[in-house]
């Protein structure tokens, strides 16, 4: 919440040298749309994003508003996509909204600021970190936090290059950090005495590079990149799968970064080809 709090600050700090929203500013009231969940599955984020939103609205407003206009908001629940969508329509046909700020979800907000850039009605995002969102070269989309891609990669360079090499994982601790992997890969190097795991492969990653694994699979059925492109290709090669093997399934999807296509019963490839840690699936919605 104190993110959503800082970056609606940014926003409005900057508001007054966009000339897209001059004209409401001098209305009576300077009307925001506000686009998130506010019920089913992702309401609890909303509804807490919302929050951080009412307290950077008050403080603004007491100190004079924007260009001498009290700020006010119209909400909209994106609960789907399609209500995302339905919702952004609302605000900009009927509550004739020029700037809509949201949505927490990557996948709402892809499908909401569709409708803002065709009516080029400025759509500010506060939380959704998908890459593909900045990478569409709209002109009215806006976003200040970083990136999925960027975020991943500083926590695995983070983690390697910092955390790892001051953390001693003792013999008698290894078991239970195996036991927490959703795939049972931390593995323990008896030379050395120290737990080993894949890495991703991050300095290559850092160099623009593919993880190796990816680079060498010889029957190239292994991809890499940002997860909305590998969850769209995944779904599609599924569909072409599927035809001949009707028991096909994508694992992992919902909860973690790694998705496998199987045509078959999971267990008859690996113990832990479906990943055992559905708690992920409250910390990787974003």
């Amino acid at each position: 919440m104190k993110r959503v709090f800082i970056l609606f600050m940014a926003f409005v700090s900057g508001i007054a040298f966009l000339n897209q929203i001059s004209n409401v500013a001098r209305a009576a009231d300077f009307k925001i749309g506000v686009l998130y969940p506010f019920s089913g599955t992702l309401a609890k984020f909303g509804e807490e994003n919302y929050i951080g939103l009412e307290f950077a609205r008050d403080i603004i407003n007491e100190r004079g508003g924007v260009l001498g206009s009290k700020i006010t908001y119209v909400k909209g629940d994106a609960n789907s996509t399609t209500a995302a969508v339905a919702e952004a329509e609302r605000l900009i046909t009927q509550d004739k909204i020029k700037v809509i700020m949201g949505t927490y979800s990557s996948t709402l907000s892809a499908a909401a600021s569709e409708v803002a850039e065709r009516n080029r009605v400025i759509y500010w995002e506060i939380i959704g970190v998908g890459d593909a969102l900045t990478d569409r070269g709209f002109q009215y989309y806006f976003r200040l936090n970083s990136k999925g891609s960027e975020l991943g990669t500083g926590a695995v360079e983070y983690l390697v290059e910092e955390a790892a090499p001051k953390i001693k994982v003792k013999a008698k601790d290894f078991k239970e950090i195996r036991g927490a992997c959703p795939w049972d890969i931390p593995r323990w190097d008896e030379k050395t005495e120290g737990m080993a795991k894949c890495t991703m492969c991050i300095d290559r990653i850092k160099e623009g590079l593919l993880p190796a694994c990816v680079k060498t699979c010889p029957t190239g059925t292994m991809n890499f990149g940002d997860r909305d492109k590998m969850l769209e290709m995944a779904q599609q090669r599924l569909k072409e799968v599927k035809i001949l093997n009707p028991k096909a399934e994508l694992l992992n999807y919902e909860f973690v970064r790694t998705i496998f296509l199987v045509i078959d019963d999971p267990k008859k490839y690996h113990k832990f080809a479906s990943a055992d840690a559905p708690v992920l699936a409250s910390t990787l919605v974003g």
